[in-house]
């Protein structure tokens, strides 16, 4: 085989190893936009739980606690030995973050029925923090030794 074709094969096995990792977190922030630029009422009458948390920010939790479980499972199969806890961790806090606000900002600039909120924003962060927390519960600071032993990574 010629060297050029080894490293075209080597090149297109990595693209489709990060489509394969990734595709699920892309496709979860999509679903998340659309649901986040509905009109809230389309939703119902919010429920109270708890003396004043409204289902709404529950639902905010667990949207960003699935796209950092997502990521974090996107960077370990992506990255497999070379990827540390602290990556994923990291990682997924930053994006989690930063797309939370980010959301929370087109929904008060960009979107006429809904509403920037500073406590959506803050149901965001939690939401990314119990998905690290269980992705870290599940594979712990060795997730590697858990890959190689298994052959498998965290399939969702």
């Amino acid at each position: 085989m010629h060297p050029n074709t080894a490293k075209l094969l080597k090149l297109n096995n990595k693209r489709l190893l990060f489509i394969r990792a990734f595709v699920p977190f892309f496709v979860w922030i999509a679903f998340m936009l659309v649901l986040l630029s509905m009109p809230a009422s389309s939703f119902g009458h919010p429920m109270n739980f708890w003396k004043g948390i409204h289902i709404d920010k529950w639902v905010h939790a667990v949207l960003f606690m699935v796209l950092s479980i997502l990521l974090a499972r996107g960077i370990m199969h992506y990255y497999k030995k070379n990827a540390r806890t602290v990556h994923y961790v990291i990682l997924s806090i930053g994006v989690g973050i930063l797309f939370g606000s980010a959301t929370e900002i087109m929904q008060e600039l960009f979107f006429n029925s809904r509403n920037g909120s500073f406590y959506d924003f803050l149901a965001n962060v939690m939401g990314t923090f119990l998905g690290i927390i269980f992705i870290c519960s599940i594979f712990g600071k060795n997730f590697e030794k858990a890959h190689t032993k298994s052959g498998k990574i965290f399939v969702l």
